[in-house]
C-alpha cells in the first residue's frame, strides 16, 4: 500500500498551506499608556482577521518634538498630552530665506 493511499489519498508533502492575505494597515488606535510613567500605545488593525492586531508602546518623550500647524500628528499630540511645540508656517519659510540669504552667491563666489 503508497503511503498517498494511507492519506486518503492525499500526499501531505505535495500539499502547500494557503497564504495569509496582505498585512494591510485599516487603521490606527492611539490611547495613553497604562503604566504610572505615562507613555502612549499606539494599535495597529489590519485589514484581514488572519493578522491580529498589534499593540506598540511608546516611553514619555523626555523633550518637546516641533510639529507643524495643522498637521495630523500635531492633532494626535495636543489630544493625548505629548509633549510638543507648533512651529509656524511664516517662521519655516523665514528659515529657509535665512539659510540662502547666508550662502554666497555666483557674483560673490567668482569676485573672490
Amino acid at each position: 500500500m503508497s503511503p498517498s493511499i494511507a492519506h486518503g489519498g492525499m500526499n501531505p508533502r505535495e500539499m502547500e498551506k494557503p497564504k495569509k492575505p496582505a498585512k494591510v494597515l485599516e487603521h490606527l488606535r492611539v490611547m495613553k499608556g497604562a503604566d504610572p510613567t505615562g507613555g502612549t500605545v499606539v494599535e495597529h488593525h489590519f485589514t484581514s482577521y488572519e493578522h491580529p492586531s498589534e499593540q506598540h508602546p511608546f516611553t514619555e518623550p523626555s523633550e518637546s518634538v516641533e510639529l507643524p500647524k495643522g498637521h495630523p500628528l500635531q492633532h494626535i499630540a495636543e489630544h493625548m498630552g505629548i509633549p510638543h511645540s507648533i512651529i509656524e508656517e511664516k517662521e519655516e519659510s523665514a528659515n529657509k530665506s535665512n539659510t540662502k540669504a547666508d550662502e554666497p552667491d555666483e557674483e560673490e563666489e567668482l569676485e573672490s
